[in-house]
């Protein structure tokens, strides 16, 4: 059976970095939500681990919370590196 990826320690890690990232630009869950076109609840559930996030998905949060893309994924990147 394949591991379950979205309790692992890295995506543990990859959560908190969003969760951060978010908050520290002052965005509710709605407000990120509306600049992704997607629910607040799709938000929250990305925020808890009960939904993936994908690669594209990823870089549109960053650059919603006034990241550039390659600059968001290098902060998870050395996040990860850090942490595993």
């Amino acid at each position: 059976m394949a591991t379950k990826t979205l309790r692992s320690r890295g995506h543990r890690v990859l959560l908190a970095v969003l969760i951060e990232t978010r908050k520290k630009t002052g965005l509710t869950q709605q407000q990120l939500a509306d600049r992704l076109r997607l629910d607040q609840s799709a938000v929250a559930r990305i925020e808890t681990g009960d939904r993936r996030i994908d690669p594209v998905e990823c870089t549109a949060w960053g650059k919603a919370c006034g990241m550039k893309g390659k600059a968001f994924l290098g902060l998870i990147g050395r996040r990860l590196d850090m942490e595993i």
